[in-house]
């Protein structure tokens, strides 16, 4: 996985094997610029992490689904097969 940094949006480009949950929480740490742990909510109050595997596989499987949420003060969108793309919302 790479992250890339826009000001205060990240986008986190997965490879197969990547777990997509764990894309979202980088991105979105690093969006915020705090380490995962620190993330004062956990994901699965956001988004349902099993129905987020299922639509992006680990595996690289092509996918021209998106998926978009609010997440600890940013919109998360999940598309392209798996590309996470983060965009601050909040001021926190």
């Amino acid at each position: 996985m790479s992250v890339e940094h826009v000001s205060q949006d990240a986008t986190v480009v997965r490879t197969a094997g990547d777990d997509v949950c764990r894309a979202v929480i980088d991105a979105v740490a690093a969006a915020r610029g705090v380490r995962p742990i620190d993330l004062d909510t956990p994901l699965y109050e956001a988004v349902d992490p099993d129905a987020l595997r299922a639509l992006f596989p680990a595996d690289g499987r092509p996918s021209a689904t998106t998926v978009e949420f609010a997440w600890t003060d940013c919109l998360v969108t999940v598309a392209d097969g798996g590309r996470v793309t983060v965009t601050r919302t909040g001021s926190r």
